[in-house]
């Protein structure tokens, strides 16, 4: 196949954006459309390739096999080995076997499946999963297993046919993705990771290769302009919120094709794509898209504020100068002619499917392993715990006792459409809200003055939903048998906007109702807490790592208690129960102590409070349980019910 090197200078149209957009600078939020546009590209190249082969009578399963082998997978262990010390030292346990997980997907060509189960690409905790961007190399993966075999099948129906055999399912691929998505037939997350609503895009390039051997297409500035301009527009003005893939998806996808079809080096727009920059990006773009995600994430995990500008393009500058070496001295190399010191295509594919299995073994063996949580022991503190999936678990342990059902979790629960204390004279206090509502149940389970007097059920869901007149909640045993209804969420804008009809409503049904404040909120990177933060650290060599840590949470609230956003829900919650007359109770007075100065990072034992920002721990819930029966914090719910007449 001829050398386009306008084709590279697209490479760099489209991984530069990809950098950029995760690095987190403002005005690429469409940056992720750089993938689609490799995918055209690489639909394109791997057509041309299996065409000439077709053509000429030469096409071979295995060789068409060594080439993808010798062009993705050198760089790409590189760049998994490593991953695995830096992983190894930074990560915690809960994410290092996320980690572990997806290095044994890289291994199967399957990282796609396994982020469609764990994540949505757009949302912040993404950021810190080293090979996330793994997902696309395994789309593409697929795609080389299955489309030559298809095309070797199809192709002895003539090329007229093939045409429209490949139109077709490209038309049922982009078709299944406008419509699954306008009605709710896929998650978000299934048609961005998922081949089905992908294949349409790579299609997208075979045919652009197809009719480029069919016709002898000439240039066009104009069109190649245009496409240009499509794929900027994407770049720019397409941002997380935008559905994708979608019927937005097609204006990059067109884009691409118009360059493909139409830019030539003798025109405007071949011009600007062979510059000399342009090609040397686009040559080491593969590799430049290999290195990005682990060097961003890597950045994200070690700081608990996001990095700055300064950190992040200092890294894509860092991205370049790897991918740069990468490719001289991985790439380069491997996809030349066979050479003395480099395997033949027997031992190459003997090597590349241990290596590939060795990546299998290493990641399954860290899941089973539960990311090595031996790696992190706290002198003194055998109870710490650094996983916090591990807590988030542990926190739901007495609900889920309770329904029998280890599925009990924030919301649309059957058993909190049952009555929880029958036959009994206690009173009955409810507390309702979303996943924060656990902890104050946990909290009041845990406090002798409450067990000793009264029962305490939960109820989950949004407090704003509460507005609909036919919520299950209000027909629920609970609700009726409740004397005390104990308002205890994260509230959002619409949940305080919803609080003074909520709360007239449940007065208004005879019941005590009571708000309590949302939980102060701590650094969280994502994988490690404040607490661990600062026990990963120096600052933690001190005897009294009790103290260490509660003098930190400490600066925190107090540094952060006039400005952070949180601060100012806090204070709106405030507002509108003292304006509603509302009684309101505050969680900061359990974790912190106002009257010293003092935010517990840890209980008496050195287990955490809180396993994030502001989730409470079983441990952190029976601390506050303590608390509760030491201070005032229960008078207000433990006197004499008054119902309003």
């Amino acid at each position: 196949m001829k050398y386009h090197p306008e084709i590279d200078g697209l490479r760099t149209v489209a991984v530069a954006p990809v950098i950029l957009f995760h690095a987190g600078f403002s005005g690429f939020g469409g940056g992720y459309v750089g993938v689609d546009v490799f995918f055209v590209i690489s639909g394109f190249l791997i057509t041309s390739i299996l065409i000439s082969d077709l053509e000429q009578g030469t096409f071979s399963i295995l060789k068409f096999y060594e080439r993808r082998m010798r062009r993705i997978l050198p760089a790409l262990f590189v760049v998994v080995l490593a991953c695995i010390p830096f992983a190894w030292v930074w990560l915690l346990p809960s994410a290092f076997k996320d980690f572990s997980q997806s290095v044994a997907a890289v291994g199967l060509f399957a990282s796609n499946f396994l982020f469609w189960f764990e994540v949505d690409y757009f949302d912040t905790s993404a950021e810190r999963k080293p090979l996330l961007h793994t997902w696309s190399l395994a789309v593409e993966e697929q795609y080389y297993i299955v489309f030559p075999v298809l095309l070797a099948v199809i192709w002895r129906l003539g090329q007229r046919s093939v045409f429209g055999i490949i139109s077709v399912l490209a038309l049922l691929s982009l078709a299944y993705t406008v419509v699954a998505r306008s009605f709710g037939w896929a998650s978000d997350a299934a048609l961005f990771y998922l081949p089905f609503s992908r294949a349409w895009e790579l299609f997208a390039g075979s045919l652009c290769a197809m009719i480029m051997r069919r016709r002898s297409l000439s240039g066009n500035d104009a069109y190649a302009a245009v496409g240009l301009g499509l794929i900027i527009f994407a770049i720019f003005f397409f941002d997380k919120h935008t559905p994708f893939p979608s019927a937005y998806t097609v204006v990059p996808i067109v884009g691409t094709a118009l360059v493909l079809l139409f830019a030539r080096p003798e025109g405007f727009v071949g011009r600007f794509l062979s510059v000399r920059p342009m090609v040397q990006i686009g040559l080491i773009s593969y590799s430049a898209y290999l290195w990005h995600q682990p060097l961003f994430a890597f950045a994200r995990v070690r700081s608990l504020e996001d990095p700055s500008h300064m950190t992040m393009g200092a890294l894509a500058v860092l991205t370049l100068g790897l991918a740069y070496l990468t490719w001289k001295f991985v790439e380069q190399p491997f996809r030349k002619k066979p050479s003395p010191w480099l395997p033949k295509r027997g031992v190459l594919l003997s090597v590349s499917a241990m290596c590939l299995a060795s990546l299998v073994v290493f990641g399954t063996y860290g899941h089973v392993r539960n990311g090595f949580s031996e790696r992190f022991q706290i002198a003194g503190w055998s109870q710490y715990e650094f996983d916090r999936s591990s807590l988030q678990v542990q926190s739901w342990r007495l609900l889920r006792n309770a329904a029998g059902n280890n599925n009990y979790g924030v919301d649309f629960n059957a058993y909190d459409q049952t009555e929880w204390f029958p036959d009994t004279d206690r009173p009955l206090i409810l507390v309702v809200g979303n996943s924060h509502s656990k902890g104050t149940y946990n909290a009041l389970t845990f406090s002798q003055a409450v067990v000793d007097s009264a029962n305490v059920a939960r109820f989950g869901t949004q407090i704003f939903d509460l507005l609909d007149p036919i919520h299950p909640f209000f027909a629920s045993p609970n609700f009726e048998a409740a004397d005390v209804i104990l308002i205890s969420t994260r509230y959002t804008e619409d949940d305080i906007a919803a609080l003074p009809a909520v709360v007239s409503e449940l007065r208004d049904a005879g019941k005590k109702v009571l708000v309590v404040n949302n939980t102060p909120e701590f650094l969280d990177s994502g994988n490690a807490t404040l607490a661990d933060s600062v026990l990963l650290s120096e600052t933690s060599a001190g005897s009294d790592k009790a103290e260490i840590l509660d003098k930190i949470a400490t600066e925190h609230w107090d540094a952060f208690v006039e400005n952070d956003p949180v601060s100012e829900i806090r204070r709106a919650i405030a507002h509108v129960a003292e304006e509603n007359d509302i009684p309101l109770l505050d969680r900061a007075d359990l974790i912190c102590d106002r009257s010293s100065m003092k935010c517990f990072a840890v209980d008496e034992e050195g287990q955490k409070i809180i396993y994030d920002y502001g989730h409470i721990t079983l441990a952190g819930a029976a601390f506050l349980g303590r608390r509760m029966d030491k201070g005032g914090w229960l008078d207000p719910i433990m006197q004499p019910t008054v119902v309003s007449e």
